[in-house]
């Protein structure tokens, strides 16, 4: 991803502080743009247009135009401006690769606002435009790639996100116990399962804390038989 941010009281970039309630999609309408060419028409003197948005996709490239919580003139809707994130895909290039990238990007932008695939909505739900048309209009759609298709990747990111940082945060809360110090009220159980061979230290110490894995539950029941 590319941080080209407007400039503060660019005349595209009103400001405000708005919770995102949705994510709205777009197409450029232009098929021969690329990400960094519509950034660029955003400062062009020749644009005269009240338009803009928070993110552009392409094939290989993602650049943020306006903050996630500032407002962007992007969907014909004053409350969609400002409580709406704003995605364009490009028409140029790899179809595919840029929808991909842009389902992506719409995953991590809705978990991170906490919304669910309900909450993200067309450029047509707003003012009835044919945006994104490359999703929504046959004459437009390639190999099959339209919305349903669409929704269908940004469900599949959303889940192996969520199984990602469901992950991390599991192996997190492990590392913590493994590093926690044992209660004192065990402290002679563990002198004698140590004196007898139960309970073998190693390098990251006893670990009398952490959680017991059935291959080491195995092991302690093997040696407690051999001590009778």
């Amino acid at each position: 991803m590319t941080e080209m941010l407007l400039s503060k009281g660019h005349r595209l970039r009103p400001g405000g502080a708005y919770p995102k309630t949705t994510i709205t999609i777009h197409s450029t309408a232009n098929p021969h743009s690329t990400a960094l060419g519509e950034r660029k028409w955003l400062d062009n003197p020749a644009n005269t247009r009240q338009a803009a948005w928070h993110y552009c996709v392409d094939d290989s490239n993602i650049i943020h135009a306006i903050p996630d919580n500032e407002e962007a003139w992007h969907c014909g809707s004053a409350d969609g401006n400002r409580h709406s994130l704003s995605i364009e895909i490009c028409e140029s290039g790899n179809r595919k690769k840029a929808v991909e990238n842009a389902a992506q990007l719409t995953a991590e932008k809705a978990l991170e606002f906490g919304l669910s695939e309900n909450e993200i909505v067309r450029h047509f739900d707003w003012s009835g435009k044919n945006c994104p048309r490359i999703l929504i209009d046959r004459n437009y759609i390639k190999e099959e790639i339209d919305w349903k298709y669409f929704l269908e990747r940004v469900k599949r990111y959303m889940a192996d996100m969520s199984d990602k940082a469901f992950g991390e945060r599991f192996n997190a809360e492990l590392n913590k116990r493994d590093r926690l110090s044992p209660s004192a009220w065990s402290a002679d159980d563990r002198k004698w399962a140590e004196e007898n061979g139960i309970i073998v230290g190693d390098e990251g110490g006893m670990r009398y804390r952490a959680f017991v894995t059935r291959e080491e539950l195995v092991s302690m029941l093997r040696r407690t038989k051999e001590m009778m």
